[in-house]
């Protein structure tokens, strides 16, 4: 019984995500019907210079297992860590 009352509790919040996306979706498309089409794309242009100055890119060497750490404190100046 207990996995039915979860199970609805779940459904229920998924529904409700759905319906809150539903109309945030609604209220993006009304805005953006607001924009000309030049200040959609100086909107756009600001997103990807904003991403080009902000971004981090780790390049794939990188992500070998000797770049992991062994997360048990050990090299950590801290003490309380």
């Amino acid at each position: 019984m207990g996995y039915v009352i979860v199970g609805a509790i779940i459904g229920a919040f998924v529904g409700v995500c759905f319906a809150i996306a539903k109309r945030e979706g609604k209220a993006k498309e009304a805005l953006e019907a607001q924009l000309t089409d030049e200040q959609k794309e100086r909107l756009m242009n600001t997103e990807v210079n904003f991403v080009e100055e902000n971004a981090w890119i780790q390049e794939g060497g990188v992500a070998k297992e000797s770049f992991i750490p062994a997360f048990d404190g050990t090299g950590v100046d801290d003490p309380e860590i």
